[in-house]
C-alpha cells in the first residue's frame, strides 16, 4: 500500500487545474471530459495540470503560475507545526510541492555547485524533514486513538491519510495477534 504513496500524490497534482494564457488561437479542445476554448489570444483558462506541458510543447498555452513553495514557506508551515498539538492545515499537495522544489535545488546545484546554493537546498532539506518528522509523530499519535475528528482529518494530506490507514490496519493485526488465546481463530 505504501509504495502507491508517490503515484496518489502525482495523480492529485496532475489533476489539479492550473491558470494559463492561450497563445494561439485553435479550435476548442475536449480534455478528459472538459472542454477548452482557445479561441481568443490572451485569453486566461483553467486546464488539468496534465494537460499543459503537451498545450505548451503546441505553442497553445504558456502557463500562468506553477506554485513553488520556498524557504520562507516551509519555515513558516514549521513554526506553525510545532507549535499545535494537531495537524494544521497545509497545502493538499505539500509533499509534491516540497520533492519537485528539492529536485529542482537539486538539478541548479548539478549545473553550478556554488556553496551557497548547496547551502539553500541543505536548509530546505532539513526544514522539509522537520514538517515530515513532526507531521509523522502526529499521524502516529492518531493511529492509536479511536475516532479521528472531521476538523483533523481535513488536515491531512493523501500521503498522510494512507500512512494512517496502514499504520491502523498493522495495529489492528498486531493486536489481534498478541490478543489471541489459544486456538481462537
Amino acid at each position: 500500500m505504501l509504495e502507491f504513496i508517490n503515484e496518489a500524490s502525482k495523480i492529485i497534482s496532475d489533476t489539479e487545474l492550473i491558470k494559463a494564457t492561450v497563445k494561439r488561437t485553435s479550435t476548442p479542445m475536449e480534455l478528459g471530459g472538459m472542454k477548452i476554448n482557445l479561441d481568443a489570444e490572451g485569453m486566461e483558462i483553467l486546464i488539468p495540470k496534465w494537460a499543459s506541458d503537451k498545450m505548451m510543447k503546441d505553442g497553445l498555452i504558456e502557463v500562468k503560475y506553477i506554485e513553488e513553495l520556498g524557504i520562507k514557506d516551509l519555515r513558516k508551515t514549521l513554526w506553525k507545526e510545532s507549535r499545535e498539538t494537531n495537524l494544521t492545515k497545509i497545502d493538499p499537495q505539500f509533499y509534491m510541492k516540497a520533492r519537485a522544489t528539492i529536485k529542482r535545488l537539486m538539478d541548479d546545484i548539478k549545473r553550478d555547485p556554488t556553496p551557497e546554493k548547496i547551502q539553500e537546498e541543505r536548509k530546505y532539506r532539513d526544514a522539509f524533514m522537520d514538517i515530515v518528522n513532526c507531521r509523522m509523530q502526529k499521524v502516529l499519535q492518531l493511529a492509536i486513538t479511536e475516532s479521528i475528528p472531521q476538523t483533523i482529518s481535513e488536515n491531512m494530506t493523501i500521503e498522510e491519510r494512507i500512512l494512517l490507514k496502514e499504520i491502523k490496519r498493522m495495529l489492528t493485526t498486531w493486536k489481534d495477534q498478541v490478543t489471541r488465546i489459544g486456538d481462537e481463530t
